[in-house]
């Protein structure tokens, strides 16, 4: 799906569709979402990025780009390291300037090799 709905809890009320202008059916654009007062992230754990199926992506919106009351892409967020399975944006978290994204199926080297992996822990810029 290309479109997360944002609602704003206690009136209840949709006020903006998120848009992936690139997107694809599949991708799960929207299965999860972090917002702060000012930044909205968004995940999509399926998005194909080059030739890794399934890689993933995080899409970090700003509250008042472009408008005013208008919440606009900053950014398209990939895993450096990243490969096909990763699902990066299974999980997203955003607080303050701060954003954290898990890669629930990505790969992790070490002697346990168990639980999440948080692939990115990113300044957001302004």
């Amino acid at each position: 799906s290309k479109v997360a709905s944002l609602t704003i809890i206690g009136n209840l009320v949709q006020f903006q569709r998120l848009w992936n202008t690139n997107g694809a059916s599949g991708d799960a654009f929207g299965t999860v979402l972090s917002l702060s007062d000012e930044f909205c992230a968004v995940g999509a754990p399926y998005v194909h990025v080059g030739v890794n199926a399934d890689q993933g992506a995080a899409f970090l919106f700003e509250r008042n780009l472009g408008g005013a009351n208008n919440w606009g892409l900053v950014t398209q967020l990939t895993a450096s390291d990243g490969a096909a399975n990763d699902a990066f944006g299974t999980s997203v978290c955003v607080d303050g300037n701060w954003l954290a994204v898990g890669a629930a199926q990505a790969d992790i080297s070490g002697p346990l090799g168990l639980g999440e992996k948080v692939d990115a822990l990113r300044r957001c810029f302004r």
